[in-house]
């Protein structure tokens, strides 16, 4: 079947055994066959795999994937937010949140009270 966009060394792979290693269908003119383990993930799979995991901090990742000591410092981008009323404040001396505390902070502290805190 089509992988949606995934390499075709990655067709066929569906999952993993409970021994930790991935498996692969049977051929399909075995009826009753069990899924089997293969020796080891397909080139792409654990290119694919290496690509999204993550660096355990100070390391960072290079073009191939692979993780490094930073040589640079490294640019990051992250968000911040921020629960107010209508007006607009600048942005000095304000609490700011991740996603989750700006949602945590919204469900415990202003939609719990009536009127609702700051007006928010």
């Amino acid at each position: 079947g089509d992988c949606q966009g995934m390499p075709s060394d990655l067709q066929g792979v569906t999952g993993t055994a409970a021994s930790g290693s991935p498996t692969k269908p049977a051929a399909p003119s075995s009826p009753g066959s069990r899924v089997q383990p293969v020796a080891s993930p397909p080139a792409a799979l654990r290119m694919a795999q290496n690509l999204t995991k993550a660096c355990p901090p100070p390391k960072v990742k290079d073009a191939s994937g692979n993780c490094i000591v930073a040589t640079t410092p490294a640019l990051m981008t992250f968000y911040m937010y921020r629960s107010q009323d209508d007006k607009d404040y600048p942005l000095e001396n304000v609490n700011m949140a991740d996603l989750p505390g700006a949602m945590w902070y919204l469900h415990r502290e202003v939609v719990a009270t009536v009127p609702r805190k700051f007006h928010i």
